[in-house]
């Protein structure tokens, strides 16, 4: 299972090549396509990423009737702990040792520690470490691209502003203002989001269409 990461750059052509392929009825080639891009692990939808999301809901539904309070006494212990460990460790050393969830800095980029890491355990190792590198309105410039959330005619865009506009994100390939990212050759479509119908019930929908979601439910 791959943590949810943010999109950089260099990944916005292969992550709209997937999910074309997908909206295209193209699943297989989808599913070959993503098995084949290591930097798309984590920052698409997938089976895998639902699936984790429905243990978790019917872990708790299953533990509701007969033992709620001892279940979510002990997620509260875990978080607690987790949330104790959530400490701002200032400029990474690699002469120390740190606590899963601590936080570090290096060369400008924040580092959120996945799980325990002694002394020598270096920020590029993915199994420890995860950069948190999406740089936001006062952000930290840790990534060459800026999001500056819903397109707004009147603003000034540079170079590798991120905006999103309708069911779209777009990122802007020269300086502009007043360009509509749907008709101007100054942005460059990245991702296209589409709606779909999320369905809850016992027995599948007749109406069930591909792209559609559909959650099972549990008779009690």
């Amino acid at each position: 299972m791959y943590r949810v990461q943010d999109i950089q750059t260099d990944d916005i052509s292969d992550v709209s090549s997937y999910y074309d392929l997908l909206l295209n009825n193209k699943v297989d080639e989808a599913r070959t396509f993503y098995e084949a891009q290591d930097n798309l692990k984590g920052k698409v939808l997938t089976a895998d990423m639902l699936n984790l999301m429905l243990y978790k809901i019917f872990e708790l539904q299953s533990n509701y009737i007969t033992n709620v309070k001892d279940f979510l006494t002990n997620q509260k212990e875990s978080f607690e702990l987790d949330i104790a460990n959530l400490i701002y460790m200032e400029d990474w050393d690699s002469n120390n040792s740190y606590k899963k969830n601590n936080f570090v800095i290096y060369d400008e980029v924040i580092y959120f520690a996945l799980q325990d890491c002694s002394v020598g355990i270096l920020l590029s190792n993915t199994s420890y470490w995860l950069p948190l590198s999406l740089k936001g309105e006062n952000g930290s410039p840790a990534m060459d691209i800026v999001f500056k959330g819903e397109w707004n005619i009147g603003v000034t865009y540079q170079v590798r502003d991120f905006v999103n506009y309708g069911l779209s994100l777009y990122v802007a390939k020269e300086q502009n203002i007043g360009k509509n990212p749907i008709t101007s050759s100054k942005w460059l479509k990245a991702i296209t989001l589409t709606k779909t119908k999320i369905n809850v019930s016992d027995t599948e929908p007749l109406d069930l269409k591909n792209g559609d979601i559909w959650f099972k439910g549990t008779e009690r």
